[in-house]
């Protein structure tokens, strides 16, 4: 069930994925639209096993659409798993360990393990 919060989210890209293809008359190339809500869906992961919730890190994991090993590319490749690793969400480590996720991306720079 979408909430009106999605609903806005989902006006945004559109209007995004409109101004794009405005561009696109002038040679750019658009936005996928699909590349667009991945990507959110993503951040919805990395941000839902930062603050412990773990219904939202069940739903996005069970509708199957998002990476349980995505990266954080606005904070140094973390992975949900970092996150939830770093601030003691256990049942979320354990959830995702259940999903098969690789633990080598939860390496920090210096190649310490965060599991």
């Amino acid at each position: 069930m979408r909430t009106v919060h999605d609903e806005h989210k989902l006006i945004i890209i559109d209007l995004i994925l409109v101004a794009n293809n405005l561009v696109r008359i002038k040679g750019s190339t658009p936005i996928d639209k699909m590349d667009v809500e991945l990507k959110e869906l993503e951040k919805q992961l990395l941000s839902a096993c930062k603050e412990g919730n773990i219904e939202v890190v069940i739903q996005l994991l069970n509708d199957g659409n998002v990476n349980p090993n995505c990266q954080d590319k606005e904070n140094s490749d973390r992975t949900p798993l970092d996150y939830a690793c770093q601030e003691g969400h256990i049942d979320i480590v354990k959830l995702l360990l259940n999903q098969r996720i690789d633990i080598n991306k939860a390496v920090n720079k210096i190649g310490n393990s965060k599991v």
